[in-house]
């Protein structure tokens, strides 16, 4: 488990420490999906062309659930940094007031919240990129979407149905963007393709990363790592049509001393 989803348990939990967590749970069988979505639910289409798009993560399996921590890497198809449209939601960077992360559903959303009504301590909830503080979050112009929170007692769940955990808007019309003019790399400013992909990881904390995976943890304190849905660990955006094809590259698990590798995987 990473160390800030232990922190938001300790906080939920309104105790100092939380200890080393054994490895299956009640969430053995769980499994997560990432998709683009129209508002209402998840798209099969792996591909958005959209001005707004937003994706949404979703699980599936859990019987009960106190806390969620799940990474998505996003990377330019392109083999430069990620395009400054894409840099949100408390990066500092020029698209900082149009992309959101929010475990709020939009009206009328299809998913249940994973999480019920209940109130939801989150210690991630945003993106990061080129994060002075600890540059091995966000190595080599790869952004960090990040969610990480726990509630402060597990409920239970039901197994068949697909819970959502959090989702991400942007805006690439051309007029978004922290001064309303747009942004590098969006549609009305030389739209540059992006990969987003899952891949959990313990940044900055951890030895290994384990691929597209999700975390879990139970009620009492056990914790799952629920892998992404064969077809729906990525997503692309305008991938076909900047010549790039419409697929992105699966994390392989590796090392945390083997980034570069990773990073090859986007190229």
């Amino acid at each position: 488990m990473s160390k800030l989803l232990k922190i938001a348990l300790a906080a939920a939990l309104a105790v100092c420490v939380v200890t080393s967590l054994a490895t299956a749970g009640l969430n053995a069988g769980a499994t997560a999906k990432l998709y683009w979505t129209t508002g209402t639910t998840g798209l099969t289409i792996r591909e958005s062309t959209s001005a707004t798009p937003e994706l949404v993560v979703t699980v599936k399996g859990v019987s009960n659930v106190a806390g969620a921590d799940v990474q998505l890497l996003l990377n330019s198809l392109d083999g430069l940094p990620v395009p400054e449209c894409w840099l949100g939601n408390g990066t500092g960077g020029c698209a900082d007031t149009s992309g959101t992360c929010t475990i709020t559903h939009l009206s009328g959303f299809t998913y249940q919240k994973l999480f019920g009504s209940n109130t939801v301590t989150t210690t991630q909830e945003g993106m990061y990129y080129n994060f002075t503080d600890n540059p091995c979050l966000t190595p080599h112009g790869v952004a960090l979407i990040w969610f990480s929170g726990a509630i402060p007692t597990g409920i239970s769940r039901t197994t068949t149905v697909e819970y959502g955990i959090f989702q991400a808007s942007f805006d690439q019309s051309g007029t978004g963007g922290t001064w309303g003019v747009g942004c590098p790399g969006d549609l009305g400013n030389s739209p540059r393709a992006v990969c987003i992909n899952a891949n959990f990881r313990q940044p900055c904390m951890g030895s290994y990363q384990l691929g597209a995976k999700m975390d879990l943890v139970d009620n009492n304190l056990d914790e799952d790592f629920a892998p992404f849905v064969a077809g729906y660990q990525w997503l692309t955006w305008e991938a076909s049509q900047i010549a790039h094809g419409t697929s992105c590259p699966d994390v392989t698990p590796s090392q945390k001393s083997t980034w570069g590798s990773l990073r090859r995987l986007y190229r």
